[in-house]
């Protein structure tokens, strides 16, 4: 028998967190397909702003099923509840955030899964808990980033979540209650693992031997990726010493690291002369990540289209093949500005299924123990001389 589900996150404002409830319904999809769980009218998707919910996935959602924008007609408001009323009495699956819950007022649900749960305020958590829950789950990562709240929120630790609350919880714990750490990671190699696991997991978090090895395509591209034994290190850094724009602004750029990205991009998808066709290298998707938006901004005018531009925060929750990140900071001050946070960092170094690649000034950056530590992780690699014959 299949139960009744519900996928349930924060706001739908915050784009990260629609993402997680896509990404796992398009997982669920996947399997589906082929263990035929349910039928596809069995799955519903719920969220108050349509435009927020990837195109792909449009026909599972409320609206489609209803014809309409269900929050711009009140006749459709009410199929739209009524819809989900009866999903919920007979075992559908059903995906939305924490906001879509406004159109659940009357169904209750036998099991609540929350995914993403660090990223919510405790208050949003407990939204789906007082639906008649008999039996939770709760799944985040409580040493990556928090809720973002304003104003008094964070000396008010309004923005430490409901799973980081229980599970760095050192008295006894409460009946019913049971905590795990997930400890085994299948989406980076194992090299590019060792320093988030040291780094913030005490060396617990392993890597599965499906995802073990580093790519060996990648040796045909005609980045000067470093080689050990044979093998590629895919923990690289990119020494940059141009200083970052002096504006006064509170977001910040770095032409210099901009210019050495775009280089760095048609190095990696570009085969060395001489080598075996491999289609790979043209098929790898690569995310730039820097901790600035006005960074991002300009990076998007700079790099092509295909190339996804995005700041760190933004980006939890998702994965690329390669990942470029833009420090951005180079000052003779030594300033970090906020990626003094460690969590900053560790979403940041996590995103990479194959490789990541660091552009920064190591003076600046040293300055933080942590980072120095993280470059110190890294192999520091020059990019071949342009020529311009």
């Amino acid at each position: 028998m299949v139960m009744r589900f519900k996928i349930s996150q924060t706001i739908d404002t915050d784009r990260s967190i629609v993402i997680a409830v896509d990404n796992v319904l398009e997982r669920f999809i996947a399997i589906n397909d082929s263990e035929h769980l349910l039928n596809e009218e069995q799955i519903l998707r719920v969220a108050t702003d349509q435009s927020k919910v990837n195109p792909s996935l449009h026909h599972y959602t409320v609206n489609d099923r209803v014809g309409g924008d269900m929050n711009e007609n009140s006749k459709l408001f009410k199929q739209a509840q009524n819809r989900v009323e009866n999903a919920a009495r007979n075992n559908f699956w059903i995906h939305l955030t924490c906001a879509g819950l406004g159109i659940l007022r009357k169904p209750d649900f036998d099991i609540a899964l929350i995914d993403e749960a660090s990223q919510i305020t405790e208050p949003c958590a407990l939204i789906p808990l007082v639906k008649g829950t008999k039996r939770a789950v709760i799944v985040g990562d409580h040493v990556q980033l928090r809720p973002t709240v304003k104003g008094m929120g964070k000396p008010l630790q309004y923005d430490i979540s409901l799973l980081e609350r229980l599970y760095t919880n050192k008295e006894d714990t409460p009946d019913g209650l049971s905590k795990t750490m997930l400890d085994v990671q299948y989406r980076s190699p194992r090299i590019l693992n060792i320093f988030p696991s040291n780094e913030f997991y005490e060396g617990q978090l392993k890597t599965h031997e499906s995802n073990a090895e580093v790519s060996t395509f990648m040796s045909l591209s005609q980045f000067p990726w470093p080689t050990e034994n044979g093998t590629i290190i895919p923990t690289v850094f990119i020494q940059c010493s141009e200083q970052e724009d002096e504006d006064g602004g509170r977001s910040k750029s770095n032409k210099g690291q901009i210019e050495v990205i775009s280089r760095v991009h048609p190095l990696i998808t570009s085969q060395r002369p001489d080598t075996p066709i491999e289609p790979k290298l043209a098929e790898l998707k690569i995310a730039v990540l820097s901790p600035y938006t006005k960074q991002i901004d300009a990076l998007k005018r700079k790099l092509p289209s295909s190339i996804r531009c995005s700041t760190i925060d933004s980006f939890q929750g998702r994965e690329s093949d390669i990942v470029i990140f833009s420090t951005v900071r180079c000052n003779v001050s030594g300033e970090v500005g906020f990626l003094d946070d460690p969590r900053r960092l560790n979403v940041m170094w996590t995103r990479a299924r194959l490789a990541l690649i660091i552009v920064g000034d190591r003076g600046t950056m040293s300055t933080n123990q942590q980072w120095k530590r993280a470059l110190d992780a890294c192999t520091e690699v020059v990019l071949p001389t342009v020529s311009n014959a």
